[in-house]
This record gives C-alpha cells, structure tokens and sequence, in this order.
C-alpha cells in the first residue's frame, strides 16, 4: 500500500557523466558533466517543473532517472522502489507506471506505424487486453486528447505537430500511468498551440491524478503549471522551491537572471539587469559554484569552494552562499 505523505519520485545525488574520446581506438579523454548531484523530489499527483537554460541538464536528468541513460552515480526512489537496484524483469512491471512525453511529436513517433499501432503497442507489451479491448481503450485515449476515433488509422505526416503531440500524450497514458516526464513538449509548437496542449495537459493531471516532471526552459511557461520549480545550471540545482515564491521572490543570481529574460509588455516596471556571459563547458566545469563566472555577487569562496544548499525560508532550497545565515547579504 503506497504511503500517500510520502513523494512519488524521490531523486537523491543524481549524476549522469559521459565520456569524451579521441582518437584510433576510443579514448577516453575526459567527461562531460551533464547532471551532478541532483536531488529534488516529485509529489503524488504534483507538477514540478525543471526549468534552466538549453544544455544544462534538464533532458538528461528527465531520461537518467526513468533509466533511459544509465546513471554514473545517486538514487531515484519510484514509490519507495530504488530504480536503479531492480532488476530487468521488476523494472519492466514498473515501467508502465512512469512514461514520457517528447519535445519533437514528429521524431517520437514511426512513421510507418499508423496512430492506433502507436497507441496500441504499449498495451500489447504491458496488459493482457484482447484486440478488441485494446481497440476500445485506443479509441477511449483519442477521445480524451480531443482527436476522436476518426483519427486512428491515419499516420504521423497527416496531422499537425499539436496533433502529433496528442498522439504522443495519448500513447504516453495508454498504461494508465501515475508519473509522466514531459521534455519540453511544447517547445516545437507555434504558441497559439502551446497554450491548447498545456490546457489539455492540466485537464488530464486534473482528472486522472497523474504526477508531472515538466521540463522547459521558458519560466513563462511554467508559471501556471507547476506547484514547484527546480532551477538547474551547467548540471547542478539551484534553487528548488514553491512556484509561486519563485515567481515573487526569486533568491538564486541565477534564477533572477532568468526571469530577467522574460519580456512582460508593463510600462514602468523596473527590470533587473539580465546575465552576461557564456556558459562554461561542462567538459571543464568551473570549481566551487558553477554559476560564480557570470554571477554579479561572486566571493572568492563562491570560486574555490563546493557549496551547500541552504534553507533561508521554510520549504525553499537555494545553492548560494548569500543565504548561508538565512538571509541575504546584499
């Protein structure tokens, strides 16, 4: 019986390393530091959206703690299950328990599988379903995307991306699953249809239950989605906190910088100035934090130093020695 005061997704020191080789024979030269140290949890029924710039790990934790991509180091708890313990044969039982939905709806789906084989599959290999059945739970999941069971024996290239991103959330619940990560599914749609396919995402959380790691790197997006955001830089969190906090008091440089770049058409407002800089290689990650390179309020420590996560307020984690007392310093 799950224990419902406990999180759905616990993820602990995640860290996910590839290897960079040169030459002949494949040697390795050195790693890239995709995900270091990650630890945020997902609640029952809860939205946490992952939020940071393009290449700073969000994807790659997303695939890591789903055991798409090995992981080099740290726990993820599914339920109270460790993940990365389980065997073959237990992991494929809890599969059909987690899925994901993909940022390209075109490239996630075969192009020579029509949409109620795309829909279908997952319950061939997860359920006992006969074919009638399963067609009667496809035609259910097109109703509930809004395409309707007219849709069923068309392919990918009919349809528009939104409507090949409903394919991709209808074969996402086809297992009836308790935890979707979505990798930025929005991101290759025009924003008119953005908005359609969040709107459908919240109505489905809403009525099935369902627990939400929703990736993205535009803050805007996420401002009405989430219940709690987790700010990632060059591999390592941030700031993790409530969204609404985030959104009225951000405590991270970073973060700042963030909602810096999102433009709101508001005469008047006084805006912070937004980051500068590049993003170092995560090949050859600086010491101490990440972020010190391009911070405004950088100390030699903030240089050599691994920093801690603190708690200034209650319920918010924050990567930054400004916060090391419990209160900023500036």
């Amino acid at each position: 019986m799950p224990d419902p005061d406990r999180p759905l997704v616990e993820v602990r020191g995640l860290t996910k390393h590839f290897p960079v080789r040169r030459g002949l024979f494949g040697r390795v030269v050195g790693q890239v530091h995709a995900v270091d140290e990650a630890s945020f949890t997902v609640p029952r029924r809860g939205t946490v959206a992952l939020v940071g710039e393009s290449g700073c790990g969000k994807t790659t934790t997303g695939r890591t703690l789903l055991r798409l991509l090995s992981a080099t180091s740290g726990t993820v708890l599914f339920d109270g299950v460790d993940l990365f313990e389980e065997k073959p044969k237990r992991l494929r039982a809890l599969r059909k328990r987690m899925q994901m939905i993909f940022q390209d709806p075109y490239a996630s789906l075969n192009p020579r599988m029509s949409v109620d084989d795309t829909i279908e599959e997952g319950l061939r290999i997860h359920t006992r379903l006969s074919p009638p059945e399963r067609r009667a739970r496809v035609d259910e999941l097109l109703d509930l995307v809004e395409l309707g069971a007219a849709a069923r024996g068309r392919y990918p290239h009919e349809f528009s991306g939104g409507q090949r991103q409903r394919i991709g959330i209808a074969r996402a619940l086809a297992t009836d699953p308790d935890f979707l990560v979505c990798d930025e599914p929005v991101s290759a749609l025009d924003v008119s249809i953005q908005a359609q396919i969040l709107n459908l995402l919240m109505d489905l959380q809403a009525r099935l239950g369902i627990a939400l790691l929703f990736i993205a790197h535009d803050l805007a997006v996420v401002r009405h989605l989430a219940d709690r955001v987790v700010v990632m830089y060059l591999g390592h969190v941030m700031e993790d906190t409530p969204a609404q906090a985030l959104f009225e008091e951000p405590l991270h440089p970073y973060t700042q910088a963030l909602l810096a770049a999102v433009p709101e058409p508001r005469p008047g407002r006084r805006h912070r100035a937004p980051v500068k800089g590049e993003i170092p290689s995560p090949v050859h990650p600086p010491p101490g934090c990440r972020f010190h390179t391009r911070c405004p309020h950088v100390m030699d420590r903030c240089r050599r130093d691994p920093i801690p996560v603190y708690e200034p307020r209650p319920g918010r984690k924050v990567k930054c020695v400004l916060y090391r007392e419990g209160s900023p310093d500036h």
